[in-house]
């Protein structure tokens, strides 16, 4: 037998009363909006990309010590920019491809889920048209209050 729902739906499984039962609710998602906002120390503009040829305009490399890094993409130009990220963790290396429309901004997530830390995020930007420029900004700090 499956799931079947019930109306009214039951939002108060644990015999809560509806009052309390929202500000469960009200809380849980007060408790994300925090964790969302200890994202910290943010490298802003570490890169911008100007480019005419389409060749490889701008590759950086950045050495690093956390486990889960932010990356944030913005694009300010009139084609596509495609960014090849590599990052390298436990001897292993990771490639992975994050293009940039227009005025798109974009996040990657990059966790290493081994008991290492990431070593180092290469990236490397095409730009596709005169004038294109990426602003890069990464947060080099993650910090969450409580273990999921």
């Amino acid at each position: 037998m499956g799931w079947e729902p019930q109306y009214p739906v039951n939002f108060t499984p644990d015999g809560d009363t509806t009052s309390q039962a929202i500000e469960k609710h009200i809380k849980e998602i007060s408790r994300i909006y925090d964790l969302l906002n200890l994202l910290h120390d943010w490298i802003q503009n570490i890169s911008t990309v100007t480019n005419a040829d389409g060749s490889v305009a701008q590759s950086i490399s950045i050495s690093l010590d956390q486990n889960i890094y932010l990356i944030r993409f913005e694009g300010s130009h009139t084609s596509s920019v495609t960014w090849t990220v590599s990052y390298s963790s436990d001897g292993n290396t990771y490639t992975t491809y994050k293009t940039i429309d227009g005025t798109d901004v974009s996040l990657l997530l990059i966790a290493d889920n081994e008991d290492g830390s990431c070593n180092y995020i290469k990236l490397e930007a095409t730009a596709g048209a005169a004038e294109d420029t990426v602003n890069l900004a990464i947060a080099t700090k993650l910090l969450f209050e409580k273990p999921f």
